[in-house]
């Protein structure tokens, strides 16, 4: 079963730079391809602002056109280049060759044409697959059989070339099946179509050695940037991620902070709490009063003896002798109970203060004030000495 992954870094897209030479100068123009399908060329004024346009992600494959290329057809044998160049070195040449069955179609030109802007596609790190030249990368779409005609003529029937000349004029457009293409389309197209399948009936400018040197190149850079951006992702979230839990942690410690501080301050109210009720039980430990002076009782017998006509205003039972100070001792009088009211009869009051005097625990009562507010009413103070 053949591994999906085997392919996984063979490119998929290119960028086609077409280099046309004529007596004006040379023209840059760029496609990109992909799949299969290409796109519309744009013009340049120069390679460097060519790649930097395009970018450096995709690798770029070179065609030249126009004058000092040479397109011939020739014997299919080994050193059919030697026969070509007779007074020179095969290795001074890029050849494209399209193999028609007995016979090849070949178009070439001196490397020296090309040499600086191979150089500078280099110096600007850009990837260079292999170059190709003239009509013979578009034999693609007739490898099978067809016809086309641009600045060559060209047929093969039954995968073998049956017609091959020069064009008397070099046509815009020609049928290719049953689309008519520019030349640009027919070669983008062919470029494609060779990207993706990488036929063995065409062969490019570059050796078998620098076209695998090259790709390995480019594969080695691709690698380098996924897995490069794909680390840095990693740490850029494990970071995030950081940051995130991090400021988790810096809540958690300052609501931690906050419940201490409360905690902190509720414990400091329970402490002053705590020495109050010591205090305050030293105090009471201190007057007596929780001795066997029955102050309850003494409270409901009181209590039991008013009258309906007399209502009461205040009581003070053992009151202080002298008002609180600090660092002394607390004089509370365990003799006197004073109580305040209001009385609608001078007589009534009397009968209630003869009632209390029978009380075995009472020694006497005594009217302090009596003050006669109206005709009906009036205002006392009296106190009840306790008989010890």
């Amino acid at each position: 079963m053949k591994n999906p992954l085997q392919n996984r870094w063979n490119p998929r897209r290119a960028v086609v730079i077409t280099l046309h030479y004529s007596t004006e100068g040379v023209s840059y123009a760029a496609a990109r391809i992909s799949g299969g399908s290409p796109g519309d060329f744009v013009s340049f004024d120069s390679l460097k602002d060519l790649v930097k346009k395009c970018g450096k992600e995709q690798p770029y494959l070179i065609h030249v056109s126009g004058t000092g290329i040479l397109t011939r057809a020739v014997e299919n044998i080994p050193n059919y280049k030697e026969q070509l160049i007779v007074n020179g070195d095969k290795d001074d040449f890029y050849f494209t060759t399209f193999e028609a069955g007995s016979r090849l179609v070949t178009s070439f030109f001196r490397k020296a044409l090309i040499e600086d802007h191979v150089n500078e596609l280099k110096n600007l790190k850009a990837f260079l697959l292999n170059v190709s030249c003239g009509i013979v990368p578009c034999l693609l779409h007739i490898a099978e059989g067809g016809k086309l005609a641009f600045d060559h003529e060209v047929s093969i029937v039954n995968g073998q070339l049956e017609n091959f000349k020069r064009s008397e004029s070099v046509q815009e457009q020609c049928l290719v099946g049953t689309r008519f293409l520019s030349f640009n389309e027919a070669l983008t197209e062919s470029l494609a179509m060779d990207l993706k399948e990488n036929s063995p009936l065409l062969t490019g400018g570059f050796s078998a050695e620098e076209k695998r040197s090259a790709l390995q190149n480019w594969v080695d850079y691709s690698k380098f940037r996924f897995f490069g951006v794909a680390m840095v992702s990693t740490i850029l979230l494990l970071l995030l991620g950081n940051y995130f839990y991090l400021n988790h942690l810096n809540q958690q410690v300052a609501d931690l902070e906050v419940e201490l501080a409360l905690n902190n301050e509720n414990l400091s109210l329970m402490d002053r709490l705590e020495q109050e009720k010591i205090r305050k039980e030293q105090l009471i430990l201190a007057s007596g009063i929780n001795g066997k002076s029955f102050t309850s009782y003494f409270i409901d017998a009181i209590g039991k003896t008013v009258p309906s006509s007399i209502k009461l205003t205040e009581m003070h039972v053992f009151p202080l002798k002298e008002r609180l100070k600090q660092k002394r001792k607390v004089e509370i009088d365990q003799e006197n109970i004073e109580v305040l009211g209001l009385t609608q009869s001078s007589s009534v009051l009397d009968d209630w203060m003869e009632k209390m005097n029978r009380f075995e625990w009472v020694n006497r009562v005594e009217l302090l004030n009596y003050m006669k507010l109206t005709d009906n009413q009036a205002e006392f103070k009296l106190v009840i000495r306790i008989d010890k």
